[in-house]
């Protein structure tokens, strides 16, 4: 199932591809996750498909959880930076993976969202980043 969850202002594509008991495995905007759903012992084992906030999926084209303008790459979470793939000046293409970030102890590969080429790289390895900063442009 595909979903399009909006958290704080960030728009997010989220598809389930496997329910077991109290563990899920979904892919975020492309990121591959193992999930556990953690209760309160008194309260009944949710169903994520009766789950009240979810929407219809918009194409991921649409809104992109990493593109705020078009060609902005931003970090879908904080993190840190680990690698930058890129250089100014290099052709990348839609899908690319232009960046790694750690977050929440797990590696997070941030991927352009268009075909273009590396016009502007606002962080280094090691930079520390809230969600929502500017990873790079692309023109």
């Amino acid at each position: 199932m595909q979903y399009h969850l909006c958290i704080g202002g960030q728009d997010f594509a989220v598809k389930v591809e496997a329910q077991q008991a109290a563990s899920l495995r979904v892919s975020v905007n492309g990121t591959p996750y193992e999930v556990s759903i953690v209760r309160d012992a008194l309260a009944p084992l949710p169903r994520v498909a009766a789950a009240a906030t979810v929407r219809e999926p918009a194409p991921v084209e649409s809104a992109p959880v990493t593109t705020a303008a078009q060609g902005t790459v931003l970090a879908p979470i904080p993190g840190l930076i680990l690698e930058i793939k890129v250089r100014v000046g290099d052709p990348v293409q839609a899908g690319q993976t232009v960046a790694v970030m750690e977050a929440m102890k797990m590696e997070n590969n941030l991927t352009a969202h268009l075909s273009g080429v590396v016009k502007e790289i606002l962080v280094q390895k090691g930079s520390e980043v809230a969600t929502g900063d500017v990873i790079l442009r692309i023109g």
